[in-house]
């Protein structure tokens, strides 16, 4: 993607108990891997979440999010 790979966006509601799991996440070139916007709300727990390449970072909560996060994502392997 040349934006965020997943987006939690304001206005959409509340996202409760999300599970994100066996997902790799690759060149967010122009943001995060995973956003949750500054009006989200909800929660995700991350499993074998694998970022890598993101401008903005893996996770990304922006300023007054009520949006929170379980886990965490694991870094790509690098390539030889």
């Amino acid at each position: 993607s040349t934006y965020d790979g997943i987006q939690f966006k304001t206005g959409g509601g509340t996202y409760p108990g999300v599970k994100i799991s066996n997902v790799r996440i690759d060149k967010s070139n122009n943001g995060s891997g995973i956003l949750a916007m500054s009006g989200a709300r909800g929660d995700a727990t991350l499993s074998n979440v694998t970022i890598s390449n993101s401008r903005d970072g893996d996770v990304f909560t922006e300023p007054g999010s009520q949006f929170t996060f379980t886990g965490a994502p694991t870094k790509a392997a690098a390539k030889r």
